[in-house]
């Protein structure tokens, strides 16, 4: 695992998100699309796309009710 990427002063980079969009697939993998922009008046936007197996969204549910 990776740590997170910081800048030349040590703050975290992060990209302000725009939207997403979730949807499952037919043996319950859910897929999952964040829009975002690096440009603070959000011109450009740009999306990335994921896939979570089925573990993986019941280990995200199992986090997010502890």
């Amino acid at each position: 695992m990776h740590d997170w990427n910081t800048d030349g002063r040590g703050n975290v980079k992060a990209a302000t998100v725009i939207a997403w969009k979730t949807a499952g697939t037919e043996n319950c993998d859910v897929l999952l699309r964040i829009e975002f922009s690096v440009e603070p008046d959000l011109a450009n936007v740009s999306a990335l796309q994921f896939r979570l197996t089925t573990q993986q969204s019941k280990d995200v549910v199992v986090a997010c009710t502890n």
